[in-house]
């Protein structure tokens, strides 16, 4: 049966059976295209909501995938409203729990919608880059994240995914057109990430406390980034700022990011450096700090 025959028969049917019937066949498409792998669902499994979930987008096949692997999380996915505009894209938005937001825009009332979700102790997932990167590596994420975060007081858990780009390639001319093939599919859970809020008189306690959350974050940024399959490729163009050009790689995004441990730790008298991987260039920062004759 095809999909556009599928999506007018569900027009006429109950709500509850609609979403049965949609589920079923999403799932035996995904069972007969995809090979999934997860990695790390340990790091979620008595995890207490709210839960932000932040995933890299590659296809229209992210939700349809992330949904069966999260199945036990009862997520909300943050979908663009222009994804009901074709057949496919409809009966994933039928499958799937979602909220709407209009991509690429201040929308306030998408965003009112989603806090208040997370609030109410439910889990969320989004895509920041805001839209499917076209060459498989990471492209900028948008900042409205990071408010949800604040004003929810959400943990934060990330997700690399990688071979959906391969499970459901895109097709910039016709969406609609997109066809699914035979592809591995990778899906890697980071640690939950636990945002500072204010930066007290700290005691020795709230010092690890701190410490520990730096260098987590440390780890789950280079976890995320390990599992990105194309490191160096872009589809970003160049762009120049007065203090240099913007990184455009999933590569330069990480040295970058890595780079501005010894600047930072220098403003506060600490001379370190940026060698090994982000989470050795925190670990030295801190031991050096904890060197320090003031400490």
């Amino acid at each position: 049966m095809g999909i556009k025959i599928l999506i007018k028969m569900l027009e006429f049917m109950p709500e509850s059976v609609t979403k049965k019937i949609a589920s079923r066949y999403v799932r035996g498409i995904l069972h007969k295209y995809a090979n999934v792998s997860v990695e790390g669902y340990e790091n979620i499994k008595d995890l207490k909501g709210p839960i932000l979930f932040i995933c890299n987008h590659l296809s229209n096949a992210d939700g349809l995938i992330l949904n069966e692997v999260l199945k036990n999380e009862d997520v909300t996915f943050v979908a663009g409203v222009k994804l009901e505009d074709n057949s496919f894209t409809n009966l994933g938005v039928i499958t799937v729990k979602t909220t709407p937001i209009v991509p690429n825009s201040a929308d306030n009332d998408g965003l009112k919608k989603i806090i208040k979700i997370l609030k109410k102790g439910e889990n969320v997932l989004v895509f920041p880059e805001g839209t499917r990167s076209r060459c498989g590596s990471m492209i900028f994420g948008k900042k409205g994240v990071v408010m949800m975060q604040k004003l929810s007081k959400a943990l934060i858990v990330p997700i690399g995914l990688s071979g959906t780009e391969k499970l459901l390639p895109i097709n910039d001319k016709d969406m609609g057109k997109e066809k699914f093939h035979h592809a591995a599919v990778r899906v890697k859970i980071g640690e939950p990430i636990q945002m500072l809020e204010k930066e007290p008189d700290e005691t020795k306690e709230e010092y690890e406390e701190l410490k520990n959350l730096a260098l987590k974050s440390a780890y789950s940024f280079l976890s995320l980034y390990e599992s990105i399959p194309n490191k160096s490729e872009t589809c970003l163009p160049e762009r120049r700022t007065f203090y240099g050009y913007l990184p455009r790689t999933a590569q330069e995004m990480y040295e970058h990011t890595k780079n501005v441990n010894a600047y930072y730790f220098g403003e506060i008298g600490i001379n370190a450096n940026n060698k090994g991987t982000i989470l050795d260039c925190r670990k030295q920062g801190f031991e050096r700090l904890e060197q320090y004759k003031d400490f």
